[in-house]
């Protein structure tokens, strides 16, 4: 894990230049990608287990944005019902979605 400060982690700090008219690309640490990226998974991680475990929502990070955030939780919801219902349904959208019939191979 990087030791990056907290303020590296929000992307609205690394585009501020735009309103204070400063002509200089702010600098942004080679791993913040990384950093953001880690956290990410470990929110989506945790969300998809408290998911299938019928428990509460774990707090999300202060170091994503909102729509990082939502993302991420509707990533672990969608991940949580699949495996809940493995093999269910197929499709992306209720009105498109056909039953699959699971049949084991002898």
């Amino acid at each position: 894990m990087s030791h990056a400060a907290p303020e590296c982690f929000a992307y609205p700090s690394h585009i501020a230049f735009f309103g204070n008219r400063v002509t200089e690309l702010p600098i942004i640490p080679s791993d913040w990608a990384l950093n953001i990226t880690n956290i990410a998974s470990e929110w989506v991680e945790q969300q998809f287990l408290a998911h299938i475990a019928d428990r509460p929502l774990v707090e999300p990070p202060a170091e994503l944005d909102a729509v990082t955030l939502l993302s991420c939780g509707q990533l672990a919801l969608r991940m949580a019902d699949a495996y809940k219902h493995p093999g269910e349904f197929i499709g992306s959208s209720p009105g498109k979605c056909r039953r699959l019939m699971l049949v084991e191979s002898s």
